[in-house]
């Protein structure tokens, strides 16, 4: 007998796995595939790139990183919205945004809860992942100019952004891929 790794309860296409979902049980090793996993620390974490059923043994094909998604519903967890925004070269950086970068959106415009009569500069999203630069959902596509980038929010958020594009002009602040820790490190 062999030990392999099943999923605990069913888990739905596209749920984040955790450890609660998971359990070991044991097959005849003339039975176990190839593509079985036997640790679960190289599943935990990962996304289900389809529906398991209670009991089923997890396979490699079985899941999926958000940055190997292969359409843009596959990207957006649970609970979130994918909306697109505007953004021509300055707003998006000369077209560097990339997708799974993290950017804050900053709104220019007449104020959105109509509380000051001049012109506003504020920041309305901050830490907001980014899905999709024009129609590049990964950062292995062929690179191409755009216009647009798809990021994700939550539903109330969504519709926040989409006032502010067209109440004023939205610009992107790109954030750094190091963390405070790697800054640290680096004696900065």
């Amino acid at each position: 007998m062999k030990s392999v790794i099943a999923a605990a309860e069913p888990i739905k296409k596209g749920a984040k796995v955790t450890d609660k979902m998971l359990k070991t049980v044991k097959v005849p090793v003339k039975n176990v595939l190839p593509e079985a996993i036997s640790d679960p620390a190289g599943i935990v974490g990962k996304y289900a790139a389809a529906d398991l059923a209670a009991g089923e043994v997890i396979l490699q094909n079985h899941l999926q990183t958000l940055q190997k998604a292969e359409n843009i519903t596959e990207k957006i967890m649970e609970n979130n919205r994918a909306v697109t925004l505007p953004g021509g070269k300055i707003e998006t950086l000369a077209n560097m945004i990339e997708p799974e970068d993290r950017i804050d959106i900053v709104y220019t415009g007449p104020s959105l809860d109509g509380s000051a009569a001049a012109e506003v500069t504020t920041v309305v999203q901050e830490n907001v992942r980014v899905l999709a630069a024009g129609r590049r959902i990964k950062t292995t596509d062929a690179f191409a100019e755009y216009d647009t980038i798809t990021v994700e929010v939550r539903q109330k958020d969504a519709v926040k952004l989409i006032r502010a594009s067209k109440m004023g002009t939205l610009n992107f602040i790109l954030q750094s891929k190091h963390t405070s820790e790697d800054t640290k490190a680096e004696g900065s």
